[in-house]
């Protein structure tokens, strides 16, 4: 990755571009390969319905639910801890903006490993091919909470933009690190499912920033038997989420009560093939 001229000063963090080399690796982690994203998940922005209700985000495509699903979530849960906030029904754009900016930087920063969270926006109004993305990216280190608020805000016109859903998936790949998310999973997994859904560890490092494969409260070991083996570790969620998961899919197991009791009591429900947030 090799800075940019004009941020070499920058009080607010560290710029840099994207080479190719590091774009690949995150679109090995997402899809298993070296190919572009599904064109759902690379021309889907975090744009606002233009009527009814102002903070609900907009879909295209099937696909990115799980994304836009968690974003909103978020959104929504801005909102909610403002008490100066008017009712829903009633917010103007700009106060749905401003809770999507908190959203975004709460969700980033949330997947950091230690002080550092990296914001990354498109230089294009849509998202290059792999091929032509070296230099496109552009990716800030931002040492804090407000760091990040401040970089989101920054690019915020570019998230709304069809690479809004992918800039916000890089910037989470960056924070946690790619070869830490690689090894969050129980199992070597891809972020977007085969079927070009989220996969559940891509929507538990939106939830709780980390791409652990299980909603369980915890860790659970199975197989293996007392003092003769190891047995095989699974990982579920470590902490009480800020936004909770329910589910009426058996296999994915019932969620624990750390996600089911959320720190705000807004759960995603997965009730179909993707999450969505609540009615």
């Amino acid at each position: 990755m090799r800075p940019t001229s004009a941020a070499l000063g920058s009080k607010k963090g560290f710029t840099k571009e994207l080479d190719k080399e590091v774009i690949n690796s995150m679109h090995k982690t997402l899809l298993g390969g070296e190919r572009d994203l599904p064109p759902a998940w690379g021309s889907q922005g975090l744009t606002f319905r233009e009527q009814g209700m102002r903070c609900g985000l907009t879909q295209h495509e099937g696909g990115p639910c799980g994304v836009l699903a968690a974003v909103q979530a978020f959104v929504v849960r801005e909102l909610l801890l403002d008490e100066n906030a008017p009712p829903l029904a009633e917010l103007p754009p700009e106060a749905a903006g401003e809770a999507l900016i908190g959203a975004l930087a709460h969700i980033i920063w949330s997947a950091r490993m230690g002080r550092l969270a990296n914001v990354v926006v498109c230089k294009r109004p849509t998202l290059p091919s792999l091929r032509e993305s070296a230099g496109e990216l552009i990716c800030t280190e931002c040492k804090s909470a407000d760091d990040v608020a401040a970089a989101v805000r920054a690019g915020i016109g570019a998230f709304m933009r069809a690479p809004g859903v992918a800039m916000l998936l890089y910037s989470l790949l960056l924070t946690r690190g790619i070869a830490m998310v690689q090894r969050d999973a129980d199992f070597p997994a891809t972020l977007i499912a085969p079927n070009g859904y989220c996969a559940q560890e891509l929507v538990n490092l939106l939830l709780f920033g980390r791409a652990h494969s299980n909603v369980f409260d915890g860790e659970q070991t199975v197989g293996g038997d007392a003092g003769t083996a190891e047995g095989c570790r699974l990982r579920g969620t470590p902490r009480r989420s800020p936004v909770g998961f329910l589910t009426l899919f058996e296999r994915q197991g019932e969620p624990g009560s750390l996600l089911q009791v959320a720190l705000t009591m807004l759960p995603l429900l997965c009730y179909t093939y993707s999450p969505s947030p609540p009615p």
